[in-house]
């Protein structure tokens, strides 16, 4: 009786830690999306204090947050089918079938290998524990490690349960599966999921005593071990090899053998008294890789320009050749003066390289250029141009160089985040950008007109054959190229400041920002046959509106969010 009561007071301790734990998580999340709404222009100031308190308001929000956090489930769980379906495909496609059928058996394969067995090595929670909320109880909040942790282990296999229910639902459709048979599917997948988690933990309850970093190797050799399993259906599929799908997970060993080994993994999961240190193995991981990533952030951020002011001389401290300015030009004259040293020597390398391509385009051209026929040749080099320019823009460098050597420090001033000095400063600095950029930009404007324009003079070695009315049109299309890059990234510095006063970033919208920059970017270089002159004109005509949007956006809102964060 009394062994009873303790084994359900802990499961209702354990259901209890679960509504906590969701309910933190989703208070973290309601929060984070308040204060997000309240740094929007024009919308933030409507978005009020109080609704951090609200507790009616949030009642609302949490329902809506749940529905979204189901919604994203269910696509993630979508795009994973779609991804199995794709493998299979392509799967097929390498080996040799034309045009490949919809086959079910290469898709169960697959589905079998991923879902069966990738899938539960690779990523059981036991030894993925979320860096978000588990860490935030476990570490900060002080939860309880062995009520939590088995509590979060069997929500993890719910949540699976219901994401899957679409799929299986799906699969009744399919002639060789009934609704029964595809419903079967779901709970024997979460028993393997559930006597796979009992293996992590003998095998962590073994090594602990052997490693200290016992959490860490057995991280890595589960995750490589779910990733070599990935290639197995591949290569069935591809040599005309498909697993037994029903004939195995239907059969009765199977079935039986998965029920007993989830049912003995589940007594283990409820008896195993390791979970605190477990825990603290994924906390302690955690933070050291933290410690270890912000150096490499620091350096890709702001690269050494924290340290240009310890190798600079007397000589670079004199100003007295730029006492006819005044204000802020004075300032900004002086800052880049003295880090002219740093400028000069990116600006160029970044000149000696596309000069050298330019160089190495032209001599090709002229000495093997007569092999190509320009009147089959449709290729474009100007958009894969626009990729090198985001490749060699100095926008990034240099706003990292002004907040680590001039704006960290003066922004703890007010006068410093007054409208009238942030404007005057951005204009300064975007002119200096774009005069920074200019040589780079210059030369890779002729690497583009060389390739494209001038190409058929060097094939048919006659001037008449060059269709001279298209460099007008190219020159603007790379100042507009030139324009973007230099205002781009310190509108993004100006309008977002995404940099705190320790030369990091906690800016998620600046990080997806920049991915999205970059992203698009690198798309440019799959447009080398696209209309050249539709490219120009959509180059054009968003630069033009861009910039302007920007340039409205700083004089109205840019000394608002640039400050220290």
């Amino acid at each position: 009786m009394e062994t009873t009561n303790k084994f359900t007071n802990l499961q209702r301790s354990r259901l209890a830690m679960l509504i906590t734990a969701r309910r933190v998580s989703i208070t973290v999340t309601i929060n984070k999306l308040i204060n997000f709404c309240q740094k929007i222009p024009l919308i933030g100031r409507k978005v009020p204090d109080s609704l951090y308190g609200g507790n009616d308001t949030k009642t609302v929000i949490t329902i809506l947050a749940n529905i979204f956090r189901l919604s994203k489930r269910l696509m993630l769980k979508a795009i994973y089918i779609g991804f199995i379906i794709v493998l299979s495909f392509i799967a097929l496609d390498v080996g040799g079938q034309e045009n490949p059928p919809f086959d079910i058996d290469a898709i169960m394969t697959f589905f079998f290998f991923l879902s069966f067995l990738a899938a539960p090595i690779a990523f059981g929670k036991s030894l993925n524990l979320d860096v978000g909320t588990d860490l935030l109880l476990i570490d900060k909040l002080r939860a309880d490690a062995h009520a939590y942790i088995p509590a979060r282990i069997y929500e993890r296999k719910v949540i699976d349960l219901g994401a899957t229910l679409p799929f299986a639902i799906i699969l009744s459709l399919h002639e060789s599966y009934s609704l029964l048979q595809a419903l079967a599917i779901l709970p024997l997948m979460i028993a393997v999921k559930i006597a796979f988690e009992s293996v992590f933990l003998v095998n962590f309850a073994l090594f602990r005593r052997w490693s200290k970093n016992a959490y860490k190797i057995l991280s890595y050799i589960y995750v490589f071990g779910g990733l070599a399993l990935c290639f197995v259906p591949f290569i069935m599929v591809a040599l005309g090899t498909y697993f037994p799908f029903k004939q195995v997970v239907f059969h009765p060993l199977f079935v039986i053998g998965v029920l007993l080994a989830a049912v003995g993994s589940a007594l283990y999961i409820h008896r195993y008294k390791h979970y605190r240190e477990l825990a603290w193995g994924t906390v302690v991981n955690y933070n050291l890789a933290m410690e270890k990533v912000k150096p490499n952030q620091k350096k890709q951020l702001f690269g050494n320009s924290d340290k240009w002011n310890e190798k600079m001389t007397d000589s670079d401290m004199h100003s007295d050749r730029f006492a006819g300015l005044s204000g802020y030009a004075y300032f900004n004259k002086i800052f880049f003066f003295r880090h002219r040293k740093f400028f000069r020597k990116k600006i160029m390398i970044r000149a000696i390289i596309v000069g050298t391509a330019l160089i190495t385009l032209t001599a090709y051209l002229i000495f093997a250029g007569d092999s190509e026929d320009p009147e089959t040749s449709t290729s474009r080099i100007l958009p894969i141009c626009f990729f090198f320019a985001y490749m060699l823009s100095l926008g990034r460098a240099a706003t990292g160089a002004m907040f680590a050597n001039c704006d960290a420090s003066m922004l703890t001033y007010p006068f410093y985040r007054t409208p009238s000095v942030v404007i005057q400063n951005f204009y300064l600095r975007l002119k200096k950008i774009l005069q920074f950029n200019a040589p780079a930009f210059t030369l890779l404007g002729l690497f583009a007109i060389t390739g494209d324009i001038l190409f058929p003079f060097y094939v048919t070695r006659d001037i008449s054959a060059v269709d001279w009315m298209m460099i007008p049109p190219y020159v603007v299309t790379m100042v507009m190229i030139w324009l973007f890059f230099s205002f781009h990234d310190l509108f993004i510095y100006y309008i977002i400041q995404p940099y705190t006063s320790e030369l990091g970033t906690k800016s998620k919208l600046f990080s997806f920002i920049q991915f999205g920059v970059y992203f698009l970017s690198y798309m440019n270089v799959m447009l080398n046959e696209v209309n050249i002159y539709i490219y120009m004109a959509i180059i054009i005509s968003f630069t033009f509106v861009y910039v302007a949007a920007g340039l409205l956006s700083i004089n109205k809102f840019c000394w608002k969010t640039f400050k220290l964060k």
